[in-house]
């Protein structure tokens, strides 16, 4: 996102963000703009509509179904930033979230940094995987698949003092009878994340942290299976053709690795 672009400039692509003064303190004006135009823009409008598996990428759509999952992963609980914008009504001009304002790097990077000590990564980890555990139990008990972050990576997760907080729930996966494979797919969004930022040592060591704290190893274990054992004609084509599968720390490497932690962690269980 970008801060150097007039709200009135109709050739937005992309969200832009300000920072805006209020009498309570600083407050985030989150604009929604077009992700792109042209031909691209409507095929992918033309593709969702075919799918009907996800919320729209529109404008409008992206701006309500932020709103509602903000209101909705409150709600269980899940540590995301306030809406404010019924507090702020004049700040509110079209397609406008106000946001309370999250101070704190994004773990991503911070993971990726390298200037975390051994015991800062494990209670940072641990803290992570028992929040995150928490959420998937909450969607899979509750049939709901807007407890399923769409677009799951580190970097939509910010580091404040003593939260972990998560970002960028725009669009979000329709209703459905089980959302179990929503949730391996998640978890394998978050695997392959942290599989760009550390190398082969760091990410085994990370995933057997990630494990030992996840409560429940058998949705783990599901999104092994379910992309690496697969019979599925869609993943072993996957398997064969992918760029990266001849990788270390692709997606089908990192996935590898998971499963070695789990073995690993089983191991050592009473």
């Amino acid at each position: 996102m970008s801060r150097d672009t007039a709200p009135g400039d109709v050739r937005l692509v992309g969200n832009r963000i300000w920072l805006a003064r209020t009498a309570d303190g600083t407050v985030i004006q989150k604009l929604y703009a077009p992700h792109d135009h042209g031909p691209r823009y409507w095929a992918r409008l033309l593709l969702e509509r075919l799918g009907a598996r996800k919320t729209p990428t529109t404008v409008r759509a992206r701006w309500r179904t932020e709103r509602e999952l903000l209101r909705v992963w409150r709600a269980a609980g899940c540590d995301v930033p306030q809406d404010l914008s019924e507090r702020h009504p004049a700040l509110v001009h079209g397609p406008v979230t106000i946001l309370e304002r999250v101070e704190g790097p994004l773990l991503g990077h911070v993971l990726g940094s390298g200037r975390l000590s051994e015991q800062e990564r494990v209670d940072l980890l641990t803290r992570f995987a028992a929040a995150w555990g928490r959420r998937h139990r909450l969607a899979i008990e509750q049939r709901d698949a807007r407890l399923v972050q769409e677009h799951g990576t580190f970097l939509h997760v910010i580091m404040a003092p003593g939260r972990l907080v998560t970002i960028d729930l725009e669009q979000a996966y329709h209703p459905r009878r089980d959302v179990r494979p929503l949730v391996t797919r998640e978890i394998v969004a978050y695997v392959r994340s942290l599989a760009k930022r550390v190398d082969e040592a760091r990410l085994a060591a990370d995933l057997r942290i990630l494990v030992a704290a996840y409560p429940d190893r058998s949705l783990l274990e599901a999104a092994v299976r379910e992309y690496v054992d697969s019979p599925r004609l869609v993943w072993r084509l996957d398997r064969r053709l992918r760029r990266d599968r001849g990788r270390a720390l692709g997606k089908y490497g990192a996935l590898a690795l998971l499963r070695a932690a789990l073995l690993a962690v089983a191991e050592h269980v009473p």
